[in-house]
């Protein structure tokens, strides 16, 4: 079977995915002042970090991003934000919660399954300088 026959018989969603896959990156600038926040949406667990952003759009997954990353500066720094550019894939979905509207800080903050906020999951990809332990050092220095 040659390849351009297998590939007709892909399911459309398989399709859509392999697009966004190899489309040029999207552009997303995310501006995080607060270490909280940071901490909040910081994903430790993927290999090289990541980050959660709160995003009513659609992504799909190992979709590339562009990202424009304002962060809070260590405490001795002369600046007082680090701006950082860098590319991600998209490893993580959480879509809105089953009919749910817009979530208030009040929900958010009592927690629950209603609660869940809907957004993606930037995995950073090979980003210089490694954004994971300058960001879990941050974290340290600030909280």
């Amino acid at each position: 079977m040659s390849s351009s026959k297998a590939e007709n018989y892909s399911s459309p969603a398989a399709q859509a995915d392999a697009e966004a896959h190899h489309q040029h990156p999207l552009l997303m600038s995310v501006s995080i002042t607060d270490p909280l926040v940071l901490q909040r949406c910081y994903m430790p667990f993927f290999l090289r970090g990541g980050l959660f952003v709160p995003s009513a759009r659609r992504f799909s997954l190992r979709q590339r991003l562009f990202l424009v990353l304002t962060l809070p500066a260590l405490p001795d720094a002369p600046d007082k934000h680090t701006i950082c550019a860098l590319n991600t894939t998209v490893a993580w979905l959480s879509p809105a919660p089953w009919g749910a509207g817009q979530i208030t800080n009040d929900q958010l903050g009592r927690g629950g399954v209603n609660a869940r906020v809907q957004g993606v999951g930037l995995h950073f990809d090979n980003a210089e300088p490694d954004l994971k332990p300058f960001i879990e050092s941050l974290l340290k220095a600030l909280l």
